[in-house]
């Protein structure tokens, strides 16, 4: 008997894993994961039958309504192609990246053409797709994505100019924004601190970078010891970036980057530190190098055009100082989401991007005088941590005397708090050295099936 029990045990826990594994695949993957290409276009949007903007021409719409559809409709559709380096199995979307909705029917069989644009990237498949999507239930503010499922997956649809295809859909006379809490004038202005990472020790490094997933032409991310600096290599071509994690940190309580989520009102401005070689960037000396800024909230979860912010850079191999300003977005609220980083908006040769610093200011006011006062006086101008106390070991318990003196007081030990870092150096390093990465590994059937059998035969003998 015990050993049909045991039995089922290991048959119920098989199934389990199995279960867990199966259902896997219809959780709904940013584009940027996904490992081979796919790219698509979006032409119309339409609310019960009208089309909103141009017929061809959505994403001139999207951006002229900074990507947020408020309309009173039943249904809003939207048409366009995909092609991909897999076979498309289904088409479809997903509303705040929730359970992916699919039906046979919005697929449409693709022209030549389409194939064609496929085909000049490695990828023979395509499909048109006209999405029909009921939202006479929907109320309040509602985040739509594509979404696109084959053999490795559900990804939200990536478009031709390197963005998913999402936006936010308001159920016009349903949501009302929150009002912007006006400081009482007798009330003293509280500027919070500042929140800052510097990327100057290898586990620093590993641990920010660990949920930074999805890296567009980013080959490594290493740590140089000499210039105390991380360093990202990339290839050359578009949009190189790497992503910055900032949710996914704030919510690994093992981490200690930042003690809670970013607050979206008391931060209004970031700054990244960096470096490269700016000769390496172009072929054409004359070209101005820059980089963009895509950022996403827990109120616009999602990458789009409308929250992206561009900037260049100063000409010359010295230290970068980049100053971010979200005050004049009216999606920065909430709490700061995953960003993108794209250090540079396209190279022409691989590059390395050197990475010191980033941090989140009040406002660009506070972010320009830390600038200054960087430049003048390098790593001294960060706050120096409080030093960790040594643990005391517990003493072994001995017997009680029959007389006990009190001993004398004595001063307690003190530890000198650490100096602060010198300032980032310009010589070069020879070689940079990476550190350790973080992983997680999941049980596979086979070894339950193997515990159970050892059981099984201890029962026998």
């Amino acid at each position: 008997m015990k050993k049909i029990i045991a039995l089922i045990l290991t048959l119920m826990m098989a199934f389990s894993f199995a279960a867990v594994f199966s259902g896997a695949e219809e959780v709904v993957h940013s584009s940027s994961e996904y490992d081979g290409y796919m790219s698509s276009h979006f032409d119309s949007i339409l609310a019960d039958d009208v089309a909103l903007g141009e017929a061809a021409h959505a994403f001139d719409y999207m951006r002229s309504v900074d990507w947020t559809v408020e309309v009173k409709a039943n249904v809003i559709t939207i048409k366009g192609w995909i092609v991909c380096d897999r076979e498309i199995d289904q088409v479809g979307y997903s509303v705040d990246n929730g359970a992916p909705v699919f039906k046979e029917e919005y697929e449409v069989e693709a022209e030549q053409a389409i194939y064609d644009v496929g085909a000049a990237n490695g990828a023979e498949y395509a499909t048109r797709f006209i999405i029909p999507i009921d939202v006479s239930a929907m109320t309040g503010k509602k985040n739509i994505a594509l979404v696109m499922k084959n053999s490795e997956g559900v990804y939200r649809i990536n478009s031709v100019v390197d963005m998913e295809i999402a936006f936010d859909f308001i159920q016009e006379g349903t949501y009302t924004p929150e009002p912007e809490i006006t400081p009482d004038p007798d009330e003293p202005v509280v500027i919070p601190e500042p929140i800052f990472v510097r990327f100057n020790d290898a586990d620093v490094v590993d641990e920010f970078f660990m949920y930074a997933v999805g890296n567009n032409h980013v080959t490594d991310i290493g740590f140089d010891e000499d210039k105390e600096c991380a360093v990202i290599y990339c290839l050359g071509g578009p949009d190189p970036n790497v992503i910055l994690p900032f949710a996914q940190i704030s919510g690994d309580n093992t981490l200690e980057f930042f003690d809670e989520e970013i607050s979206t009102s008391k931060y209004k401005s970031l700054v990244l530190v960096g470096r490269f070689d700016y000769d390496t960037v172009f072929e054409d000396a004359e070209k101005d190098v820059g980089g963009t800024f895509y950022f996403t909230t827990s109120e616009s979860p999602s990458l789009s055009e409308s929250r992206n912010l561009e900037y260049y850079y100063e000409r010359g191999d010295g230290l970068q100082y980049v100053i971010l300003d979200f005050s004049k977005s009216k999606a920065w609220n909430g709490t700061v989401g995953d960003c993108r980083f794209d250090f540079f908006m396209t190279t022409d040769n691989d590059c390395e991007y050197e990475f010191y610093l980033l941090g989140f200011f009040a406002g660009t006011a506070e972010a320009q005088a830390f600038v200054d006062s960087y430049k003048e006086n390098g790593d001294a101008v960060l706050p120096t941590p409080e030093p960790t106390p040594t643990p005391t070991a517990t003493p072994e318990e001995t017997p009680t005397p029959e007389v006990t003196e009190a001993p004398e007081a004595t001063d307690a030990p003190t530890e000198a708090p650490s100096e602060a870092p010198a300032a980032p150096t310009d010589k070069p390093a020879d070689t940079a050295k990476k550190g350790c990465g973080g992983f997680i590994a999941a049980m596979p059937v086979c070894f339950v099936l193997l515990a159970s059998a050892v059981v099984l035969k201890k029962k026998n003998n």
